[in-house]
Order: structure tokens, then sequence, then C-alpha cells
């Protein structure tokens, strides 16, 4: 590709040869029809948004219920985390 059909030329004022100005303008029915998809991706969205919530909720109910039925392999655990993260982060 040259430089005269890449780039405008200063001859011609600047504008490209031989292009439109106009910007295509979308057609209606399309931009209608994206008024019906967004509540149904707001709503989607939302609800995927309750799901993980409810899932993070039984996660930390298990922890809560694995931490009470075993206090010393939780506070054992807990520290083998913290002497490892010490470990890597020296």
């Amino acid at each position: 590709m040259n430089d005269t059909t890449r780039y405008p030329s200063a001859a011609s004022g600047g504008a490209w040869r031989g292009s439109d100005d106009r910007l295509p303008v979308p057609d209606a029915s399309a931009l209608a029809a994206t008024g019906n998809v967004l509540p149904a991706a707001e709503e989607a969205l939302h609800a995927k948004a309750d799901q993980l919530r409810e899932t993070r909720d039984a996660w930390a109910e298990n922890v809560r219920d694995s931490v009470r039925r075993n206090p010393l392999v939780s506070v054992a655990a807990a520290l083998t985390l913290g002497a490892l993260v010490a470990r890597i982060t020296r």
C-alpha cells in the first residue's frame, strides 16, 4: 500500500480521496432490539450475583462449623498458614 492511498494528500487539502465523510447510521430496529436485551441481561446479572452471594454464605457457614467442631486443628492450621506466609514474604 502506498502513502497516497493510505493517507490524505496535501494537494487534496487533506481530504481522503474517494471516501464518503458521512458516518454509517445504525438501523433503528437494531437499536430497539437492544432495549429488550438490556433488562434481561440485568436480570440475569442480578440472579447470578444472588447465587454467588448464597454460595459465599454457605462456604462461610461451613468454615464456621469446621472451626467449632475442631478448634485445635483450626488454630494449628492458622499458625501453619501464618508461618508459611511469613516465610514466603521474607
